[in-house]
């Protein structure tokens, strides 16, 4: 089942169903910056940041 949320940001039951059973778990965002070493993504009311690993 997909949340409102979700669908507000981009997400449908095409991704939904993508899905393993282990990855069910997982936030649902949206990547709405790239920058050097980190990600911004969106996710319902806030924006959260993720920073990549060094190479």
């Amino acid at each position: 089942m997909v949340r409102r949320a979700d669908v507000q940001l981009g997400w449908d039951s095409f991704f939904e169903n993508q899905l393993t059973n282990s990855e069910a778990e997982l936030w649902r965002l949206r990547i709405d910056a790239v920058h050097r070493g980190r990600l911004t993504g969106l996710m319902e009311a806030e924006q959260v940041e993720i920073v990549l690993p060094a190479r």
